[in-house]
């Protein structure tokens, strides 16, 4: 199955979803909003301190991401956007907000020509929705990949864990070294968080960038890109 097919199949699952429940929180398959607010809180830690900073919402929904940003980060100043595969999402979030940033496509198939400080994927992989485990690990692979494109600072996303005590053949279960693997090929930097009642974790990447400005002194400047840029 190709990448484009396994998007289509994520928009096809989602839309029915909508179609069943309306707007609420079982279109998006989410379980309690407890546990949303949850993920959020850990995806959302990868902005630190930064008081004015973009960032893109990949895989929308129904917008619940920019609802947890503007009740976090009511005192900073936030550009929220988002990209969405599922057309019906799209359009009930426009039919709400007409002037809302958000985009209908499949950055999984193609790298955005926009940037953002940060990319934010909550719950992108978590449904099969029809998908072989073997071929929705290639589906993640380029998602994330051309997400790190499209980022200045960082991304975050989450994924359910493969250290269970029962499976759903609906779910994804990531081998652990195999999601490793796809971040480490991104970059060095990276925080994995799994200390979360949920069985799922979070990983936080940061740009070179990133982490030479969070590390000014210049004793790390030999671990950091900034010693090679001084050097020329």
């Amino acid at each position: 199955m190709t990448i484009d097919e396994i998007g289509r199949k994520q928009a096809t699952y989602y839309g029915r979803l909508l179609s069943i429940h309306g707007p609420g929180i079982d279109a998006v398959a989410s379980g309690r909003m407890e546990y949303k607010w949850l993920r959020y809180e850990q995806l959302c830690d990868v902005v630190g301190d930064e008081v004015e900073f973009s960032l893109h919402d990949v895989g929308f929904g129904l917008g619940h991401l920019r609802d947890y940003i503007s009740h976090r980060f009511c005192d900073r100043v936030v550009a929220w956007s988002g990209s969405e595969v599922t057309r019906e999402f799209v359009d009930q979030v426009l039919d709400g907000e007409p002037e809302a940033l958000v985009a209908y496509r499949d950055l999984s198939t193609a790298i955005g020509t926009d940037r953002h400080d940060y990319m934010i994927l909550a719950g992108t992989f978590y449904h099969l929705a029809g998908t072989e485990p073997d071929e929705f690990i290639g589906f993640m692979e380029a998602m994330l990949t051309n997400c790190w494109e499209m980022c200045r600072k960082g991304l975050a996303f989450n994924v359910i864990t493969d250290s269970v005590d029962y499976r759903r053949d609906d779910l994804f279960y990531p081998d652990f070294g195999s999601v490793i693997g796809i971040v480490r090929r991104l970059t060095r930097f990276f925080e994995i968080d799994h200390a979360t009642p949920l069985y799922e974790y979070t990983i936080r990447m940061y740009r070179d960038s990133a982490v030479a400005h969070t590390y000014p002194d210049p004793q790390f400047d030999k671990y950091l890109r900034r010693a090679s840029t001084k050097a020329e």
